[in-house]
């Protein structure tokens, strides 16, 4: 694998450019289509924030988006092996019991059939980024057989393994828009002074402006990123990246 696919997904600055470097060195290896999905923060309970996941792929003919808008990207086999299991497994080995033969066939596998994947590679991100979880899945191509589809996977699972690993670790890092709404400055200023610890008299104080007028922002802030108290809109807005955006301009070194 050139190094360059490499270089471009730990230097990308958005999901596309990542992705775009990703299903390109997949093609360059003889898998024509790639799936990928992650879901990050964990952790947090939707009521703090609820991350929706990333996705991308380029399986023909709307495989991708039918898989996702019929809710079955969370119980699609290869999605639950995944779950499960970390490393890596055939299709075939991770849909075992579902696919023909069982008594109903799972209906991510149908129309998975219907798209000609039939054959492929799951890996589980399972472990790989703390409080996350993903999936991906390759395809080398309609009507190719397990056969040469595992025959591909061995000539580049190396290279494969470690681009994917480098992939989820950049996505993981890169910041998200994670509230629809933005904060104006003054919003976003009395929340970095509270989440210092400044009462509404002294932020007002180190602002300028009346003690009045520091509780209306603060109100105003809780109402446009959706939280119930001023601490939980301060983690909000930290999560989203909408306070202390400077702060990547600061000298790490002093």
């Amino acid at each position: 694998m050139s190094i360059n696919y490499l270089d471009r997904v730990a230097n990308a600055r958005s999901v596309p450019e990542a992705s775009d470097a990703y299903l390109s060195a997949l093609r360059e290896h003889g898998f024509q289509h790639g799936l990928y999905i992650a879901r990050f923060l964990l952790s947090l309970p939707a009521a703090v924030l609820r991350e929706e996941p990333i996705l991308f792929g380029n399986f023909p003919d709307g495989f991708v988006a039918r898989l996702g808008a019929g809710g079955l990207l969370a119980t699609a086999p290869w999605a639950v092996w995944a779950l499960q299991n970390s490393g890596n497994a055939s299709l075939r080995d991770a849909c075992l019991g579902h696919e023909d033969g069982a008594a109903e066939i799972h209906p991510a596998i149908r129309l998975a059939m219907d798209h000609g994947v039939e054959a492929g590679r799951v890996i589980s991100l399972r472990n790989r980024v703390p409080r996350s979880h993903g999936a991906v899945l390759l395809c080398p191509g309609g009507g190719i057989s397990h056969e040469r589809a595992e025959t591909a996977w061995q000539s580049a699972r190396s290279e494969i393994g470690i681009l994917t690993s480098v992939l989820h670790l950049r996505l993981a890092t890169l910041g998200r828009r994670l509230v629809e709404t933005r904060l104006t400055q003054r919003q976003r200023e009395v929340l970095e002074w509270s989440s210092a610890g400044k009462t509404v008299a002294e932020i007002g104080t180190i602002l300028g402006v009346a003690a009045a007028t520091v509780e209306k922002h603060l109100r105003l802030a809780r109402q446009a990123i959706g939280a119930d108290t001023t601490a939980h809109a301060i983690l909000r807005a930290h999560l989203a990246h909408q306070i202390f955006p400077h702060g990547q301009d600061l000298n790490p070194f002093t």
